[in-house]
């Protein structure tokens, strides 16, 4: 289970206006530090305290549940302290991006870099 930090964009609730929905999950659209704009689902524990521009963790699977037919990134922490946030950019920073990225459903697939293979 890969975590990556990101910064929400827009929060979409089943009840805003303008929004016909048919479950009562939380929403958001998430910009990732190492990546696209993501739609996740937020945890319903923390759907009440999320606002647009908070720093979050997002939960991206990279292998369905036995549940799920496709893995859904979903937001899991909200980190509200700048220092917090700063040390963990840096820390993300220094970590050579040695994996390929995963492939989040409906986003299209982000090629590896090109100084993975040599």
């Amino acid at each position: 289970m890969p975590y990556e930090l990101g910064k929400v964009e827009t929060i979409i609730k089943p009840d805003d206006g303008g929004v016909i929905s048919a479950d009562i999950k939380v929403l958001a659209t998430v910009s990732l530090h190492r990546g696209p704009t993501i739609i996740a689902e937020v945890d319903p524990r923390i759907a009440g305290e999320i606002e647009e521009d908070d720093h979050v963790i997002v939960d991206l699977p990279l292998i369905p549940s036995p549940n799920e037919s496709r893995p859904q990134p979903r937001i899991v922490k909200i980190i509200k302290d700048e220092k917090l946030v700063n040390r963990v950019k840096a820390e993300i920073e220094k970590e050579p991006e040695t994996m390929v990225p995963p492939v989040i459903p409906g986003q299209p697939a982000t090629p590896p870099p090109e100084d993975m293979f040599g």
